[in-house]
């Protein structure tokens, strides 16, 4: 999920005339919790010492997990395992993980363990601590009506989440991973188009704006140079790459409706955030182990990530890491809002780009590069569009 949840909180009890920020990392925030605002005014009150390492704590944090989290996805799916020479002499060409549903459990799984256990046990230590101090704790109560919400709508963001990255994990075997960060800056589209047709929300012509720099974008980076994965076979036509397009299309229309239904279940329930990410992460688990055990592949995945230490220190990273993201989102937007929030992801995204280049060893034609710059440039000048219209704080 990573991502989503924060989108909705941030847009949760917006108005439909409203004019709504559809960055493809967060959504502009027009209503946040009262635990969000007292702590960014805790966050005001600390010295300027303390207030920077803690920014610089969230931020470096927030940039490095996901980082991590997208370059060991693309490990993952295009490295050939096994691959060199054996103790025979003998070379071996290697062989390609090809198991997403059991990734994507082991991702789900911790998740909602550590929402069920880690984030309670932690409010828990943090009380214990605050009043040790002498200082009144500032945990909230769980809401009066969480428990409320219909347990069909977890299902539902659940099963539109699973489509989601499922296919964002299926496209790295077609398409470079430096084509897919950017090809998910244009999920903006299908938001705006479901919260038109579906929600009747308004955009600003600001908004249109940026999703067509963006679009101009990444068509530019895809026609100047090679965009395929290194799964595929180098002397392959271009257009094998299609179908990883059309992969991308199903990742960002069930993005979209991810971040929708969030928003719904945020707007209409008193509802926190772990519980939705606990709530949402135990649905994935049982529906991604169930697509396991039906494909018959758990012995596969198992004697596979058994076979190759690096491939299970993969699979730990690219879980501990979406973990540990979630908490930093959280951190992040509840200390110092959407703004610097969407900042900070752009920013990840230009390094990942980067570093996927550097460690892959994949070059950028000149086109391409102008193609990122114009799709961060576009994001950036949102960011500042909508730093310039935010309320001052007071």
């Amino acid at each position: 999920m990573l991502r989503t949840l924060a989108e909705g909180r941030s847009s949760a009890g917006a108005s439909s005339s409203s004019t709504q920020d559809l960055s493809p990392t967060m959504q502009g925030v027009t209503v946040e919790s009262p635990g969000g605002a007292a702590s960014r005014k805790h966050s005001a009150e600390r010295g300027p010492s303390r207030r920077l390492w803690h920014l610089a704590f969230c931020t470096s944090g927030l940039t490095g997990s996901l980082i991590v989290y997208g370059l060991m996805q693309e490990r993952i799916m295009t490295t050939p395992w096994g691959q060199g020479v054996n103790a025979k002499g003998v070379v071996v060409s290697g062989e390609y993980y090809d198991c997403t549903a059991f990734l994507i459990f082991c991702n789900r799984f911790i998740t909602w363990f550590l929402a069920l256990y880690a984030g309670p046990t932690a409010r828990a230590v943090a009380g214990l601590a605050q009043r040790a101090a002498g200082r009144p704790s500032r945990a909230e109560p769980p809401p009066a009506d969480e428990g409320r919400v219909p347990w069909y709508w977890y299902g539902f963001i659940s099963a539109a989440n699973m489509v989601a990255t499922t296919a964002q994990y299926e496209a790295l075997k077609w398409l470079s991973f430096p084509m897919q960060t950017l090809g998910k800056t244009t999920k903006m589209l299908p938001v705006m188009f479901a919260g038109v047709l579906f929600f009747g929300k308004t955009y600003s012509s600001r908004d249109y704006l940026v999703a067509v720099l963006v679009v101009l974008g990444c068509s530019m980076f895809a026609l100047s140079g090679d965009i395929r994965s290194s799964r595929l076979d180098p002397e392959a036509d271009g257009s094998s790459a299609f179908f990883g397009f059309v992969l991308m299309a199903f990742y960002m229309c069930s993005d979209g409706c991810t971040s929708n239904l969030q928003e719904h279940i945020l707007r209409v329930y008193n509802v926190r955030n772990s519980t939705v990410v606990g709530q949402v992460a135990f649905f994935s688990s049982v529906v991604t182990l169930a697509a396991v055990l039906l494909q018959g592949k758990l012995s596969y995945a198992l004697r596979f990530v058994m076979r190759y230490p690096d491939l299970r220190l993969s699979v730990v990273a690219v879980s501990a890491s979406a973990v540990a993201s979630q908490f930093f989102i959280m951190a992040t937007i509840r200390a110092y809002g959407a703004l610097l929030f969407a900042a900070t992801m752009t920013t990840r995204q230009i390094f990942s780009v980067i570093l996927s280049c550097v460690y892959f060893r994949r070059p950028l034609t000149q086109g391409q590069i102008v193609g990122v710059v114009i799709v961060f440039g576009a994001l950036y000048a949102k960011s500042l569009w909508r730093q310039a219209g935010a309320p001052k704080a007071h």
